[in-house]
């Protein structure tokens, strides 16, 4: 069913996909069948309308729901098969809707899919790393930790008139209604 895979890009593949005649004459055969069971068409009794009377009648929709079967199932198969991991667009050339079936012989047509792009590591074994050994005093996280206490802090009005005390922060609005004079 595939016919050739090709790289197109490192992140876009192409995939060359083939149906076999015999996969869709008995896709067509089968839809067909179905068709007949079902199908009224005047002059007929059900389950007895000639396949030529049903081709002439349904023959687009017939074609139209054999490759609809068969195109992403067959596409869906070699993706699997050849371990292809889609992680962006998918573009079917032609597309679904514009697909015909062959009087004769197979179906062919493309699949680009987008992939990841390859990656390779370099050697990381012998890599070496300077360690430093930091040493940090006891007053140098008391000061951090206080950096942090303080921007963390929240200020609240005391409810009580008291003066000031140890550990309060006051805010002062002063204003002054002297005005400076200058002395000759």
């Amino acid at each position: 069913m595939l016919l050739k895979l090709e790289e197109v890009e490192p992140t876009l593949k192409r995939l060359h996909i083939e149906i076999p005649a015999e996969q869709i004459q008995q896709e067509l055969k089968e839809t067909f069948s179905t068709l007949q069971k079902t199908a009224q068409v005047p002059g007929f009794r059900k389950n007895k309308v000639p396949r030529a009377i049903l081709k002439a009648r349904f023959g687009k929709a017939v074609e139209a729901e054999v490759i609809q079967s068969l195109v992403p199932t067959a596409c869906q198969d070699i993706l699997e098969e050849q371990k292809i991991e889609i992680v962006g667009r998918v573009e079917l050339n032609p597309k679904i809707d514009e697909m015909k079936l062959p009087d004769e012989g197979n179906l062919t047509f493309t699949l680009d899919v987008e992939v990841k792009p390859p990656l390779t590591l370099p050697d990381y074994g012998g890599l070496q790393v300077d360690k430093v050994d930091l040493e940090v005093s006891d007053d140098e996280v008391e000061d951090y930790v206080q950096s942090v206490r303080q921007s963390r802090a929240t200020y609240e009005d005391i409810e009580e008139a008291r003066p000031a005390a140890d550990g309060d922060t006051v805010y002062v609005d002063w204003e002054s209604d002297q005005t400076s004079h200058d002395h000759d």
